[in-house]
């Protein structure tokens, strides 16, 4: 009998799962999650539907393919609080989500106070709104939770469902502001701060260690019960293994709908003052970086903004507007932040705007500095987390070929596109292929214009100063 491998990626607008066979994929599945927001900061899913799309699409799966299914891993969105009350089943209530804001106000002003910094320090993970301890901070003070409320997460309840336990991995763990990066378990000062313990939170445990699945729920979905679950990692921390195993390069830029900038370390890389991130991926390595709520989200909204009658056309004539226009958009500046924006703001009031704008400004100028503003937003990304030289591209973002070069050029990096720097891949690249050496860089690297790089590293001094 053949073995397979299957790998379940849980985020937060879609469930993707891969069967993988000698790293070949065999089969993928993918159907579209459902955010919800009762007001205007909230944003979470429904547990009971996040399981039931993981559980449909396994059940999509070909029955010759489900029968060899020997691995079963996930990877999860970083960030999610699932408050379970006494009494209450994880699959009712809901999962907040990183992209939640109703902490933002308590977090800003907790950022300026030295306890902020001292648990950035300890923990690796911005002081910001989209954190398991900002979510659970603001959600003690409605009253609406009890003091016996366990504090989970998307990670447990997939893990509780399909192995009985309530456990979260290690990487998961570290990116919830609650994780001492130094003793490798919940960070008693914080929990202590929280006015909460550790049995509230669930058990950490390696992603790599292996559990049994639970019977019934094997039968139930056509699996083997002889089967092995593996918690896994985040998916932030996937996609970085994933390029890196593909490639041989340590440094990723991913621009979706948002984006982030990360680095594959042996060491841990901490700033206090902006704050990059430094989660844990497994006992050899942590992946380091910046993210943005302002990816291609930006080019949409200036797709609707410019062209509400065909957003189509705003991508059609994008790479001829950049062509035309020359570096530096007339004069015309762009604050990318639709969104607000984490790094390097950490703040969910700075706020979108022109800057520059004259009698003489053209619509071409003001399309090319959304554009401009948005990379040059990225470029700070990328030095906090430390890019250099080379870089894993991944995101619709790149699939637009002025705009890859565009990124090359702001950057001073050579490229690589890489569409294997996805969560399944990283999942089965740490776990089923084991600690392979990477390949060497290919030769089909993309390579930038270094007159296009000096003039955008002279545009980006003092760029952002009106913001």
């Amino acid at each position: 009998m053949e073995e397979l491998f299957l790998g379940i990626d849980v985020g937060t607008t879609a469930v993707k799962l891969g069967v993988i066979e000698g790293g070949r994929l065999r089969h993928h599945g993918q159907a579209a999650l459902t955010t919800y927001s009762d007001h205007g900061d909230d944003r979470y899913q429904k547990a009971g539907e996040v399981l039931n799309t993981v559980k449909e699409l396994i059940g999509a799966i070909p029955k010759t393919f489900r029968s060899q299914i020997t691995a079963i891993a996930f990877s999860t969105a970083m960030h999610s609080l699932l408050p379970q009350r006494p009494g209450q089943t994880m699959t009712s209530g809901k999962i907040f989500l990183w992209s939640d804001r109703q902490a933002g106000a308590l977090m800003e002003a907790f950022r300026k106070t030295q306890q902020a910094r001292e648990f950035y320090l300890a923990t690796g993970t911005p002081i910001h709104a989209m954190s398991t301890f900002a979510k659970i901070c603001f959600l003690e003070q409605t009253g609406d939770y009890p003091q016996t409320t366990r504090w989970l997460g998307l990670k447990e309840l997939l893990l509780t469902e399909f192995t009985g336990e309530t456990v979260i991995d290690v990487s998961t763990a570290s990116a919830t502001g609650l994780y001492s990066l130094d003793t490798g378990n919940w960070h008693i000062g914080i929990l202590d701060f929280l006015g909460i313990e550790s049995a509230q939170l669930a058990q950490i445990t390696a992603g790599d260690q292996p559990f049994a699945i639970k019977k019934e729920l094997a039968a139930g979905l056509g699996l083997p019960t002889a089967a092995r679950v593996y918690a896994g990692a985040s998916d932030g921390c996937l996609a970085a293994f994933a390029g890196y195993c593909h490639t041989g390069i340590p440094n990723s830029l991913t621009i979706g709908t948002s984006g982030a900038a990360r680095v594959l370390r042996r060491q841990q890389k901490l700033d206090p003052v902006r704050q990059n991130f430094c989660y844990v991926l497994n006992q050899d390595w942590f992946v380091t970086g910046a993210p943005s709520n302002n990816g291609g989200c930006v080019l949409e909204w200036g797709a609707k903004l410019f062209h509400p009658e065909d957003p189509q056309r705003f991508y059609q004539d994008l790479p001829t507007i950049l062509e035309q226009i020359p570096i530096g958009s007339g004069g015309v500046r762009f604050a990318p932040f639709p969104n607000g924006e984490r790094a390097p703001y950490w703040s969910t009031s700075v706020k979108a705007g022109f800057h520059g704008l004259t009698v003489d400004t053209t619509q071409k100028q003001l399309i090319r500095s959304i554009t401009e503003g948005l990379l040059l937003n990225v470029k700070t990304l990328a030095e906090m987390a430390g890019v250099t030289e080379q870089v894993t591209l991944s995101g619709g973002f790149f699939k637009t070929a002025a705009l890859t070069q565009m990124t090359l050029d702001v950057l001073g990096c050579e490229g690589i596109i890489s569409e294997e720097n996805e969560p399944i891949f990283g999942l089965y690249a740490w776990l089923a292929a084991g600690d392979q050496e990477p390949p060497t860089l290919p030769a089909a690297s993309l390579s930038w214009n270094a007159e296009n790089h000096a003039a955008y590293v002279k545009l980006s001094s003092g760029y952002f100063d009106f913001v």
